[in-house]
């Protein structure tokens, strides 16, 4: 299914290629993410077909509710929220919506958010992260 590699300063992450033709998070380091041979160095958006680039929150405290509206408009199940290189919990009001619309929405540090999000994609699931850099 898929296979951490860890080098000095960052995991590459290997998966089977039967989802090549979606977007899969290759490695994260310190700063940076790579999705495909796209590097993103500011927070982002990421499903299986759209990538949003510079998502506005940039760190956690920047984050309000009317950030998640935007990955709530593409109707995903699952809402993975990668909080940097530590996790970090969110105020309820930021995901009120997301329980009203009956979207699952789950916390992590944005390594975790990486590993989980590509697990997802290989299962066909439809799911959205929004991922802040690992600080």
């Amino acid at each position: 299914m898929y296979e951490l590699i860890h080098y000095n300063s960052y995991v590459k992450i290997e998966l089977d290629s039967t989802t090549t033709h979606l977007n899969r998070i290759n490695s994260y380091e310190q700063g940076s993410i790579l999705v495909g041979n796209k590097r993103f160095v500011s927070s982002f958006i990421i499903t299986p077909s759209i990538l949003i680039h510079n998502w506005p929150p940039q760190i956690f405290a920047d984050i309000a509710p009317h950030h998640l509206d935007q990955v709530l408009e593409m109707k995903p199940e699952l809402i993975l929220l990668g909080t940097g290189r530590r996790q970090h919990f969110p105020e309820t009001d930021l995901f009120l919506n997301t329980k009203k619309l009956n979207v699952g929405f789950e916390v992590m540090d944005t390594g975790a958010a990486c590993r989980s999000y590509n697990i997802l994609l290989q299962e066909g699931r439809n799911v959205a992260a929004a991922l802040l850099m690992i600080e």
